[in-house]
């Protein structure tokens, strides 16, 4: 029946079926793509190429130039109260930092901002060991000096691949660094929010 109105059709009917068969085709491909429109306030998973948009971050360990950081400090310690009874107890503290930076992706340059965050990169011992940066990090996530304390990081650099987890919310550009995007008029933004933290992590698949 449907070849049968196509043949039918005057020349400028069989365009324009043909042309709505076409952007039909080009919608389910964008979908499949994950390129679907986005809405306001939405929380997504983006995946893509970090761009900064100013300087780099110093990863507090190492010294390493990143764009955004993840230190952990963790200290363990075994009491007895008495009477053969012993209590172990452990003290974690982290540390999330991120710079500003553009997420290149497959819907476009989306900026990543916000001060809630985490990132659940893994983190590793670093070496060689500064002792200085160790002694700044440990009273910076209140340890005492003395107190044995293991410290690792991850330092994210400019350019990586990384899935952000946020709200999404559309704005306006405001400062020259966000008018070199694409669409200056429009920004796709990342942001954090008491439920739903700005989320940095490895991508998969």
């Amino acid at each position: 029946m449907f070849d049968l109105v196509i043949v039918g059709a005057s020349v400028l009917g069989a365009v324009s079926v043909a042309t709505l068969l076409e952007q039909r085709r080009q919608r389910w491909k964008r979908l499949r793509a994950g390129r679907a429109p986005l809405a306001e306030g939405e929380v997504v998973t983006m995946t893509g190429t970090i761009r900064l948009l100013g300087e780099p971050l110093r990863a507090p360990l190492s010294g390493t130039p990143c764009a955004l950081y993840r230190v952990v400090g963790r200290s363990a310690s075994v009491s007895s109260p008495g009477l053969g009874t012993w209590h172990a107890a452990e003290s974690l503290a982290v540390e999330n930092v991120l710079a500003r930076f553009a997420l290149m992706t497959s819907h476009g340059e989306v900026l990543v901002d916000g001060e809630q965050i985490e990132i659940t990169w893994p983190v590793r011992r670093v070496s060689p060991r500064r002792p200085d940066r160790e002694l700044a990090v440990r009273l910076r996530l209140g340890f005492t000096k003395t107190q044995a304390v293991s410290l690792k990081e991850v330092a994210i650099a400019d350019g990586a691949t990384v899935s952000v987890r946020g709200v999404l919310h559309r704005e306006l550009a405001t400062s020259s660094a966000e008018r070199d995007f694409r669409d200056a008029r429009t920004l796709l933004v990342l942001r954090g929010h008491p439920d739903h933290p700005l989320t940095v992590s490895r991508p998969t698949g």
